[in-house]
């Protein structure tokens, strides 16, 4: 197992990627719609991330 050595020199940030195929199945409207929505679900974990907290109070289940 490789040991870690002076994490405090580790960059602090990260890349994040999604790549979404279209099933001919479904319409380019309704593919948009979709990958519209993955967006708006990241916002808040992009928040987080950036800044370390949440702007909002969590979802009851």
């Amino acid at each position: 197992m490789p040991v870690l050595a002076d994490l405090a020199n580790w960059p602090r940030w990260a890349e994040f990627m999604i790549t979404f195929h279209r099933p001919p199945s479904l319409t380019e409207t309704a593919f948009k719609e979709q990958t519209g929505l993955v967006d708006i679900e990241l916002a808040p974990l992009k928040e987080i991330l950036e800044t370390g907290r949440s702007g909002s109070t969590p979802r009851s289940a």
